[in-house]
């Protein structure tokens, strides 16, 4: 029983893992329609220009409350920051509900996953082979060598 368990432990993991590595693939090893580049005002990446902005909004009113030297103004700034972390969120919300059709596309999302650990990958789970790859395949859609061919 217990092998049972473990082995559709397993199985699920694997599935999780090759189905992100495969869709991965499928995008970006196709020659065809996957490849070509998306239309500058495709919905996926109008959100994705939308998220940056209001990330780097964001980011400047946490960094602001940080270094606000009294209490009062890092409260307003924190909860300014907050707000702001809010409608990031809807727009991250709007992302995850798209399906990706390019590479541009893809990194739109990995993006969004990015702002999900504070822009730092590292925090991903990586005490699991399927973790590790989902971080792998993060890093690799959002280097700069892929971005730029």
């Amino acid at each position: 029983m217990a092998d049972n368990l473990n082995s559709m432990n397993l199985s699920r993991r694997t599935a999780l893992a090759g189905g992100l590595i495969g869709a991965a693939g499928l995008i970006a090893g196709s020659a065809g329609a996957a490849l070509s580049a998306s239309h500058p005002n495709s919905e996926m990446l109008v959100l994705g220009r939308q998220f940056e902005i209001a990330w780097a909004d964001e980011q400047r009113a946490w960094n602001a409350g940080t270094a606000a030297a009294d209490k009062q103004t890092r409260r307003a700034l924190t909860a300014q920051a907050e707000e702001l972390s809010e409608r990031t969120s809807a727009i991250i919300s709007q992302i995850e509900a798209r399906q990706a059709t390019t590479l541009e596309e893809l990194r739109v999302k990995a993006r969004a996953v990015s702002w999900c650990c504070c822009g730092d990958l590292t925090d991903f789970d990586q005490k699991t082979t399927d973790m590790r790859l989902v971080a792998s395949i993060l890093r690799d859609l959002l280097s700069e060598a892929v971005s730029h061919g």
